[in-house]
């Protein structure tokens, strides 16, 4: 995380979208990183929440990157 001295490993594509929102600076590993996949898991409870679809959709769109 930029300015703190923290090292963060996250995928690309989250990666960059926060990075383009400020925050984050991206710097290579200083060894072979494995390829790695983003898993979500929510509660079925909340599918009928108009919010929680919502939020939901807003966070899938973020991860996915800016489209092309």
């Amino acid at each position: 995380m930029s300015g703190t001295g923290h090292r963060h490993g996250s995928p690309v594509a989250s990666s960059e979208t926060l990075a383009a929102h400020g925050g984050l600076r991206i710097d290579p590993t200083p060894f072979p990183a494995p390829a790695n996949a983003v898993l979500m898991a929510r509660r079925g409870a909340t599918d009928g929440d108009p919010a929680e679809r919502w939020l939901w959709h807003r966070i899938v769109e973020s991860l996915r990157g800016p489209k092309a």
